[in-house]
């Protein structure tokens, strides 16, 4: 008789940004592995948009456009079952400012009337 694995997957504990620029966000999350698991899907606004193996906890959300928000939510998954979403986080994407100027110069020119 073959053995299944856990039918319920106890899903991530919590999702959070580790760093956030203007195109990726580097996210990680906490998991109790009390259960066995095969790895971890992130989906981003309910697109699956990366898979790890193993009990890698992060990884890097790319491709992330400017501006808008996306949200984001890890599962957990082994050969038989995936769990439920972690937690779901926001990420902002703001538009950079403009850089700040440099070697700026001023000319003033002055009319002199006779």
């Amino acid at each position: 008789m073959k053995t299944l694995l856990a039918a319920v997957l106890i899903f991530p504990l919590a999702i959070f940004a580790q760093t956030h620029q203007p195109t990726d966000c580097a996210l990680a999350w906490d998991y109790d592995d009390a259960i066995p698991i095969d790895g971890f899907k992130l989906y981003t606004d309910g697109v699956q948009t990366w898979q790890g193996a193993d009990k890698t906890v992060s990884c890097v959300d790319a491709g992330l456009t400017e501006p808008g928000t996306y949200s984001v939510h890890v599962t957990a998954y082994n050969a038989v079952n995936e769990s439920g979403p972690s937690n779901t986080l926001e990420l902002p994407m703001v538009t950079k400012p403009p850089a700040v100027p440099f070697n700026l110069r001023i000319t003033v020119i002055v009319e002199l009337n006779p």
